[in-house]
C-alpha cells in the first residue's frame, strides 16, 4: 500500500504480531484504517479490510483474536479510552483471570487504573409468587322517591355495579423460573420445563428477577500531575 502510514495500536503473542495501521489517503483528505496481522508460519499477503475510522478497525480486531490475553506493545493517546472501555468488557466477559502482571502491564500503556467493584448480575429467572384471585362485585342502588315506585313495592333501582379482583391465600405458592403468557399462564423453571399451567384470568402473578453479586472491571484515567 502506498502512502504515508503510522502504525495505532500494536500487540504481539508467541507467534503473532497485530496491528493497526494508519494510511494517509491519496490525493484526498483524511485517513484509512486497516488490521495488519504478520505471522511467521504464515506469509501468504491477504488483503485487510479498509475501514473509515480507527474504531471500525478496532472493533474487527477485537471480535478476530483474544487481544486481552496478548501482550500490548503501544495504543496511539487519542484512542485509549476506547481500547479501555473493550478491554474491561472483553475481561468481564472472559472466563480466564486476569493476572496481576498482566493487569498492571496494561495500566501502564493505557495510563490507566483498573479496578473491581460488586454489580448485581442477573440470574435469568425470576422469583414468582402466585395467588388464587377472586372477584368481588359491589352493587349501588339509588332509592325511587316518585309515588308510583311506592304503590308498587318498589323502593331502589340498581344504579351502577363495581367489579374488583380480590387475592386470598388459598393455594397460593411460591415458584422459581420464567413466566410465559400464551392464552394461560405457564411456569417454567430453569431448564426450560413446564411445572404449571394456570388460567391468567385466575391468579395473580408477582415476579421479582434474581440476582447475584459479582465481581466485574471498570477503569479510569490516572491523574497527570
Amino acid at each position: 500500500m502506498k502512502g504515508e502510514r503510522d502504525t495505532v495500536f500494536q500487540m504481539t503473542n508467541e507467534n503473532n504480531l497485530i496491528q493497526i495501521i494508519c494510511l494517509k489517503k491519496e490525493e484526498q483528505q483524511g485517513f484509512d484504517y486497516f488490521v495488519e496481522e504478520l505471522n511467521h508460519q504464515n506469509l501468504d499477503f491477504v488483503k485487510p479490510k479498509i475501514h473509515e475510522s480507527f474504531y471500525s478497525a478496532f472493533d474487527e480486531l477485537n471480535e478476530r483474536f483474544p487481544w486481552h490475553t496478548y501482550h500490548l506493545e503501544y495504543s496511539d493517546e487519542d484512542f485509549r479510552d476506547y481500547v479501555a472501555d473493550c478491554l474491561v468488557e472483553k475481561v468481564n466477559d472472559s472466563k480466564r483471570m486476569f493476572f496481576a502482571p498482566r493487569k498492571r502491564h496494561f495500566e501502564d500503556i493505557l495510563k490507566i487504573h483498573l479496578k473491581t467493584k460488586d454489580v448485581k448480575v442477573k440470574t435469568g429467572v425470576f422469583s414468582i409468587e402466585v395467588c388464587n384471585l377472586n372477584k368481588e362485585t359491589q352493587y349501588f342502588y339509588q332509592e325511587f322517591v316518585d309515588s308510583y315506585a311506592q304503590e308498587i313495592g318498589q323502593k331502589f333501582k340498581l344504579e351502577s355495579t363495581t367489579e374488583t379482583w380480590e387475592t386470598y391465600s388459598s393455594d397460593s405458592f411460591d415458584f422459581i423460573g420464567n413466566i410465559e403468557v400464551l392464552g394461560n399462564s405457564v411456569l417454567k423453571d430453569s431448564d426450560g420445563d413446564i411445572c404449571y399451567v394456570l388460567a391468567a384470568d385466575k391468579y395473580k402473578f408477582t415476579a421479582t428477577p434474581l440476582t447475584y453479586t459479582a465481581q466485574k472491571w471498570e477503569w479510569n484515567f490516572v491523574k497527570r500531575n
